[in-house]
């Protein structure tokens, strides 16, 4: 498995080029028309109104915040010393351990790169980052076009926080063996969805729960929804209990999960919030699924 992660890894370092290498840049040439210097840059972006985190001249970078929607992103520009490339860069994720890093979340971001050329996903090993990053040609800028390639770069990266946010990308640490496989067996049987269930925000209705084919299997690792199986991990040793739910494609889905009798009641995580902490959560931040057991 370690090995996979960092074959990953070593792809995404190597294969793509970093924007923080500026002073290994060749002897200057002449500057193009319309070029960025960092304090030219740093002029633009201030009577754009953005707030900055951190100029460095000396390192031809200084870094901007975007604050909206609950997210803030710390967006990095760096010009390499002949100016004739800008970098526009964010980190999204550290990652402290290499053992808690998901290879096929790794992997998913590596296929991702080839939908959103000229921008991709890059690991930096020197700092256990995930980044996402573009470089432009240094030239042709103005106030407008700047404030465009900012606006769409900042888009682009909280659309894609289903795949990097920490919650998707870092494992926690897994129950043990007999722990988990514990939880699966009190787990296993055949269930009815019941009234209070929401899907992606929208209730389940009668005619549904009344439905024989949304009938739900839960068997060793895997549970069965609507002819579609699913491999599921529990931990039920934490408080609540953690349930992640993996498809054929390695994107996962994290929530918690409590077993009351034959009643089971699960809370997945939607639009990239992260695991819940109790089961207060609304139909916009969860969705909430209640089973009933009918046969073991």
């Amino acid at each position: 498995m370690k090995s996979l992660l960092y074959t990953c890894a070593f792809v995404l370092a190597v294969t793509t080029a970093a924007p923080v290498r500026a002073a290994d840049a060749a002897a200057p040439v002449q500057t193009m028309a319309g070029a960025y210097s960092i304090e030219q840059l740093q002029a633009a972006l201030t009577k754009l109104g953005y707030e900055f985190e951190k100029v460095d001249i000396n390192a031809n970078r200084c870094s901007i915040t975007t604050d909206h929607d609950g997210l803030k992103l710390y967006l990095n520009f760096t010009i390499n010393v002949e100016h004739q490339s800008l970098w526009l860069w964010v980190s999204l994720a550290n990652l402290p351990a290499a053992d808690q890093i998901s290879p096929v979340v790794v992997l998913n971001l590596l296929r991702e790169n080839e939908k959103i050329r000229p921008a991709f996903f890059e690991y930096v090993p020197n700092t256990k980052q995930i980044c996402l990053q573009r470089r432009y040609d240094n030239c042709d800028w103005t106030p407008a076009r700047l404030r465009r390639e900012i606006t769409a770069f900042d888009e682009l990266a909280r659309s894609l926080r289903p795949l990097w946010k920490p919650e998707t990308i870092l494992r926690h640490t897994p129950a043990s063996p007999e722990v988990s496989k514990s939880g699966l067996v009190r787990l296993h049987g055949t269930y009815r969805m019941v009234e209070g269930s929401v899907l992606n925000g929208v209730p389940v209705t009668a005619a549904q729960v009344a439905d024989e084919r949304n009938r739900v299997q839960i068997h060793g690792n895997q549970i069965t929804m609507a002819g579609t199986s699913l491999d599921l991990t529990v931990d039920p040793s934490t408080q609540p209990a953690r349930i992640d739910v993996t498809n054929s494609e390695g994107s996962c889905e994290i929530g918690i999960y409590k077993l009351e009798g034959d009643v089971v009641v699960i809370h997945l995580s939607r639009n990239g919030q992260p695991r819940s902490t109790d089961f207060n959560g609304t139909a916009d931040q969860v969705s909430i699924i209640r089973l009933q057991r009918i046969a073991n």
